[in-house]
Formats: C-alpha cells, sequence, structure tokens
C-alpha cells in the first residue's frame, strides 16, 4: 500500500476547519510555517493593483484568504485547490468565484488552457511539488498571461540552507519535507 503524504488533499480537508486559525497563530507568533504570511499578503495586494486588468488566476487557493480580498476590490477570481473541503469554504464566501478541484502536480487544469490572466498568484502552494513539477507549472502559468500580467510566486523559504536545516530540527513535528 502506498504510503500518503501527510499534507495531501485528504490531509487538507481533514486541516480546512482549523486552517485560517493555524496559519493567524503561527504569523502571529512568528513561526513556522506561516511566519510572516499577513506581510506577504499585503506585499502582493500592493503589487497586484499595480497591474492593469482585473482577472486574477489563484493556484492553491487555500481558503482563500488572498482572493477574497483581491474579490472584494472588484477582482474576479479562478482558483484552484486539490482539496475538496477548502473549496468548500471558498465557495461559500466566493460564491461568484470560478473553481476547479485539480492537484497541481498534474499542471494546470486544461479547463484553463484557453483563458488568459492578468494576475497569477501560487501562495504557499509550489513547495508540495517537487522541483520538474514547479518549473512545469511557472512554465505553463507564464503561458496564461495576458500581455501586461504579472505571476507572483510566495512560499515558505529560508535565507540559507544552513537556516532551513536548522528550522527542519526544531520543528520536526510539523516539518513538510516538500
Amino acid at each position: 500500500m502506498e504510503k500518503k503524504k501527510p499534507l495531501d488533499a485528504e490531509g487538507f480537508d481533514l486541516w480546512s476547519e482549523n486552517y485560517d486559525q493555524d496559519v493567524e497563530e503561527s504569523d502571529e507568533d512568528n513561526r513556522y510555517p506561516f511566519a510572516a504570511y499577513k506581510a506577504i499578503q499585503e506585499e502582493l495586494i500592493r503589487e497586484a493593483q499595480s497591474v492593469k486588468g482585473q482577472r486574477v488566476l489563484d493556484l492553491g487557493i487555500g481558503t482563500a484568504s488572498l482572493a477574497k480580498r483581491l474579490a472584494a476590490m472588484g477582482y474576479e477570481i479562478t482558483g484552484v485547490d486539490f482539496s475538496e473541503d477548502m473549496l468548500e469554504k471558498v465557495r461559500q464566501e466566493l460564491p461568484e468565484a470560478r473553481l476547479l478541484q485539480a492537484d497541481l502536480t498534474h499542471g494546470i487544469p486544461h479547463e484553463l488552457l484557453d483563458d488568459e490572466f492578468d494576475l497569477i498568484f501560487c501562495n504557499y502552494a509550489i513547495h508540495h511539488l517537487d522541483l520538474e513539477e514547479q518549473l512545469q507549472l511557472m512554465e505553463d502559468a507564464l503561458e496564461l498571461l495576458s500581455p501586461h500580467g504579472s505571476f507572483f510566486l510566495a512560499d515558505v523559504m529560508t535565507q540559507t540552507r544552513e537556516e532551513m536545516e536548522a528550522l527542519e530540527k526544531q520543528e520536526e513535528d510539523i516539518w513538510d519535507p516538500d
């Protein structure tokens, strides 16, 4: 029997009820994995406002913390996530959003391949893909950008490998090896 990754779609389905609270607590305590999450979202919002156009693709939309803010500003939201329970939370708060359940390890869903977006976000999701999948996702995302569009990638990171290894030891009980 194949061992499941702890943070696969089923794991995120289970986490969906407490996800926003866990993110907020991690950010407030300035600890892995969501240290500086709000600050990063503020920067993404500020950058988004400098881009001409309103069509947004959120790859790994999760509970839509970023997309909800953009929708409130008038942006048209399309979101992709592999967790049906996360998407259900988004449907309740953003019923007008176009949402697709898909695993980004298989690339961008074919339903989107003829679309064009002014803003594409991949926020705290790409680390769940291996390097080849990451590169393919970024390449495919760039193909969907309008001529004036922008692609924003934000994720968990450290400045050095040594910092990452120290963090891994410190947070071994919740460390995501991806």
